[in-house]
């Protein structure tokens, strides 16, 4: 079954966290992002896309992006 990115990120934020791992995770988000309020993280991502897209590697991208934004809005909560 499938959840919904909203469902998803809630069930990401109710895991258990390891403190350190956490930091890491913040620790590697890219400065760009915190650049201003009105970066385009969605135009930003898709700019970085390859011409010939592998699906694992996107997915496995798309679940780091997302274990860091769980990361963020755990830590800023």
């Amino acid at each position: 079954f499938f959840l919904s990115p909203q469902e998803e990120l809630r069930e990401l934020r109710e895991q258990p966290t390891d403190p350190l791992a956490e930091q890491e995770l913040i620790d590697n988000i890219e400065e760009v992002y915190f650049s201003s309020d009105s970066f385009d993280m969605v135009q930003y991502e898709l700019e970085k896309l390859p011409p010939d897209l592998n699906l694992l590697e996107l997915e496995e991208y798309r679940d780091k992006l997302k274990r860091q934004q769980a990361a963020v809005s755990i830590t800023f909560r």
